[in-house]
C-alpha cells in the first residue's frame, strides 16, 4: 500500500522542479471550498482542481477538472470507453491518497485535463492532507506534465438548443430533478425516455392529481416522453384506502379514477391514447417476475429505511403499522423496474421510494432511473399552527374545503375560493399565491394572469410576472376579493373539458358510483 502525505507530496514536486505556494485551510472539507477558509487568504475558489482517478480497459487514468464541475460521462466515454471512478480502498491502496487530497502532479498515470483548466492561471490543488492545499501555476504546470487536452467536463459541453428545450419542458414547474445532469444526458443520447407516475385511488380526483400532475404529463408528451400512468390498486389496499375493500377499489379504479385522470388530461388537450394505463392487477398478471424484483428490492433495503419510507404512504415511522404497510415501499420500487421506466414522477412525497430506486437498481441487476418531483399544490385552508412543511400544506381530499375537485360546478367552485384563507397583505403560506404561482403561471415567472374589475376599483390589471402578484398582494394594492374572483375564473374556464366529460352519462354514474362508496 501507498502513502501519501503533505511531506512526501512536497518532496515530489521538489524533484521535478515545481514551484508551489502552501494553502493551510482552518477546516476540513473534501469537496473544492466555495469560499476562502485559508489562514494566510491565499486561496482563490475560482483557482480550485479536483482530480478523479478512474478505471478504464487501459488502466488506471486521472481526469482532472474544474473544482466545482461534474464530468460529463458520455463525452467521457466516448474518449475512453467504460469508465468508473475508483472507490476510497483503490485509492488510498493504489495511490495513497484519501478523496480530497490528491494531487494530480504526483500520481504517475496518464491524465486528460479539460479545457476550462487551463485557462485558470494557478491550480489550486491536494497535497495529501485534507487541511492543506497547494497553489501551482498553470504555466509551470505545462512545464513538466503530460497530459491531454479534452472536454469532459459539462461546462465544455454544449447541449443542443433541442436537448434545452426538452429539459425545460420537464422540468418546468417541478422541485426537484435527480439528477439534472442524468437527465440532460439522457436527452441529449437519443434515447427513448420512459415515464411513469402512479396514484393511489383513494377519493375524488382534486386538482393537485388533475391539474398539477396531468399537466406535468402534457409537458413530457411535447418534450417526446412516453408517458404510464399507474392505477396503484394493490397499494391502496394495502394502504387501506375505500376501507380497505379490494372489490370497491376495483370498481372505483375503472369506473371512476381512471375517466377522471381522462378528463384531467383533456384540459390540457390531451387524449387518452397518448398515454398508457396501466393497473397494479394488470401488471403483476403480465409479469410474474415482478415478485422476484420484488423481493430482490427487499433485500436491499432494511427494515429501518423500510419505516421510514413509509412516509409515502401518509403514515408515520412510529405509527403502529400492519405487516403489509411494509411491503409498500419496495413494492412501489419494484413497480418502476417491472414497468421498465427510467424517470419515476410524483410528488416530492415520494422521495423516499424514489431514492431507494436509484440506489438499489444497479445493485439488483437492473438500472438506475431518474426521478423527478413535481411541486405539491396547498390546500386552500388556513394552515395549522405551526405547520410549516409542504405535506401539512397540501391539498388533501380528505379535509373539508381544502380542495377543488376536478369536476366541481362553477359554484361550488367560487364558493370553495372564496371561502379560502387568504389574509390581506400577507404572502406566507398563502394558497391563492400558490396556484397562481403552480397553476397560472405553472411554476415560472412569466406568463398572464388577469384580473377584471370595475373602473371604480381600479379596473382590470394585466400580470405578466408573478412576483408582480406578489408585491401588489402584500402593499394592498391587489385586494383579497378580487384576487379570489380571478382565480375561480381562471380554474372555471381550465376545467371546462373536465365537466364536459363528466357530463357522458356512463363517466357520470361512475362518479355517482364512488361517491356512493365513499359515503359506506
Amino acid at each position: 500500500m501507498k502513502f501519501m502525505n503533505f511531506e512526501t507530496v512536497i518532496k515530489l514536486l521538489k524533484q521535478k522542479n515545481i514551484t508551489f505556494d502552501v494553502v493551510t485551510f482552518t477546516d476540513e472539507v473534501v469537496a473544492a471550498r466555495k469560499s476562502d477558509t485559508s489562514i494566510d487568504q491565499n486561496y482563490d475558489p475560482k483557482n480550485a482542481i479536483k482530480t478523479l482517478v478512474i478505471t478504464t480497459k487501459d488502466g488506471f487514468k486521472a481526469v482532472v477538472l474544474d473544482g466545482n464541475e461534474k464530468i460529463d460521462s458520455l463525452s467521457l466515454e466516448k474518449l475512453v470507453g467504460k469508465w468508473s471512478v475508483v472507490d476510497e480502498e483503490t485509492l488510498l491502496d493504489e495511490f495513497g491518497f484519501v478523496p480530497g487530497t490528491v494531487c494530480p502532479l504526483v500520481l504517475g498515470i496518464p491524465l486528460i485535463v479539460d479545457e476550462n483548466v487551463l485557462c485558470k492561471d494557478v491550480w489550486s490543488m491536494g497535497s495529501g492532507e485534507i487541511k492543506t492545499g497547494l497553489n501551482v501555476k498553470t504555466k509551470d504546470v505545462l512545464k513538466v506534465l503530460k497530459f491531454e487536452k479534452m472536454k469532459v467536463s459539462l461546462k465544455s459541453t454544449v447541449f443542443s438548443e433541442n436537448t434545452e428545450e426538452k429539459f425545460r419542458l420537464i422540468t418546468r414547474n417541478c422541485q426537484e430533478v435527480l439528477t439534472e445532469v442524468d437527465l440532460k444526458e439522457l436527452i441529449e443520447s437519443g434515447k427513448e425516455i420512459q415515464h411513469y407516475i402512479g396514484f393511489e385511488i383513494s377519493g375524488l380526483v382534486h386538482l393537485g392529481t388533475g391539474l398539477m400532475s396531468m399537466g406535468k404529463i402534457a409537458d413530457f408528451l411535447k418534450a417526446g416522453v412516453k408517458c404510464k400512468i399507474f392505477l396503484a390498486d394493490f397499494h391502496s389496499f394495502l394502504n387501506n384506502k375505500m376501507g380497505g375493500n379490494w372489490e370497491n377499489i376495483r370498481t372505483a379504479t375503472d369506473s371512476y379514477f381512471k375517466e377522471g385522470l381522462i378528463a384531467s388530461l383533456k384540459c390540457f388537450g390531451v387524449n387518452e391514447d397518448q398515454v398508457e394505463f396501466i393497473s397494479g392487477k394488470e401488471l403483476y398478471e403480465q409479469h410474474p417476475e415482478h415478485w422476484e424484483t420484488f423481493m430482490r428490492v427487499g433485500k436491499h433495503v432494511t427494515l429501518s429505511r423500510n419505516l421510514r419510507s413509509i412516509s409515502i404512504m401518509g403514515k408515520k415511522m412510529k405509527e403502529d403499522v400492519d405487516m403489509a404497510t411494509l411491503f409498500y415501499p419496495p413494492l412501489q420500487v419494484a413497480d418502476i423496474f417491472t414497468m421498465n421506466v427510467n424517470l419515476a414522477h410524483g410528488g416530492i412525497d415520494q422521495r423516499k421510494a424514489h431514492v431507494i430506486a436509484l440506489e438499489v437498481g444497479e445493485k439488483i441487476g437492473k438500472w438506475k432511473p431518474l426521478a423527478i418531483h413535481q411541486n405539491l399544490i396547498a390546500g386552500l385552508t388556513a394552515p395549522e399552527t405551526g405547520a410549516n412543511d409542504e405535506e401539512s400544506l397540501k391539498m388533501s381530499k380528505s379535509k373539508p374545503g381544502s380542495a377543488i375537485f376536478i369536476h366541481d360546478t362553477p359554484d361550488e367552485i367560487r364558493d370553495k375560493i372564496r371561502k379560502a384563507y387568504g389574509p390581506p397583505k400577507v404572502v406566507e403560506f398563502n394558497p391563492l399565491l400558490n396556484w397562481v404561482k403552480t397553476l397560472v403561471f405553472w411554476g415560472e415567472e412569466s406568463g398572464e394572469f388577469v384580473i377584471e374589475r370595475p373602473d371604480k376599483f381600479g379596473g382590470n390589471i394585466t400580470f405578466s410576472k408573478f412576483s408582480d402578484v406578489v408585491n401588489s398582494y402584500s402593499d394592498g394594492s391587489l385586494f383579497p376579493l378580487d384576487l379570489k374572483n380571478a382565480l375561480a375564473d381562471w380554474i372555471i374556464k381550465k376545467l371546462e373539458p373536465a365537466r364536459a366529460h363528466f357530463e357522458i352519462p356512463e363517466v357520470a354514474n361512475g362518479l355517482a358510483r364512488m361517491r356512493e362508496l365513499l359515503r359506506k
